[in-house]
């Protein structure tokens, strides 16, 4: 999950630094603040060491996080749709997304994924916290 507004908290940076995937297209300048960006995706493949492919999928699921802000289920589940269309048939993996700092409620979190991510493999992770943040 991204955030449009303050990329650099939650799990994001986490991501990003664990497997240098933190260039994506929809975050150049021109795209700052752009209130357009829920609901999309972007992302890219990066090549582990062990020359196993593995693709970040970075979701635009919210604008902003905040409790007072509430989660967004339909850029949440627009994103989802988009995944499940472009990555049909893979494995996704991810985190409790949205859960966290996006303020969401995991069982509606969860039932969008189970209803919209239909042609792919999900394995949902559960991170160990660390920071504050998360």
């Amino acid at each position: 999950m991204q955030l449009l507004l303050r990329p650099e908290e939650g799990i994001a940076p986490l991501v990003a630094k664990a497997f240098g995937s933190d260039q994506f297209s929809l975050d150049a300048k021109q795209y700052k603040g752009e209130g357009t960006k829920p609901g999309k995706i972007d992302y890219q493949t990066i090549t582990l060491s062990s020359q196993q492919p593995l693709t970040i999928i970075n979701a635009y699921t919210q604008y902003d996080y905040s409790r007072e802000k509430p989660f967004d289920p339909i850029a949440f589940r627009r994103c989802m749709q988009a995944i499940n269309s472009q990555f049909k048939g893979r494995h996704i993996g991810m985190p409790l997304i949205g859960a966290g700092l996006a303020g969401g409620n995991w069982n509606e979190i969860s039932e969008i994924i189970a209803a919209e991510l239909t042609n792919c493999q999900v394995t949902v992770v559960r991170l160990q916290q660390r920071d504050p943040l998360l």
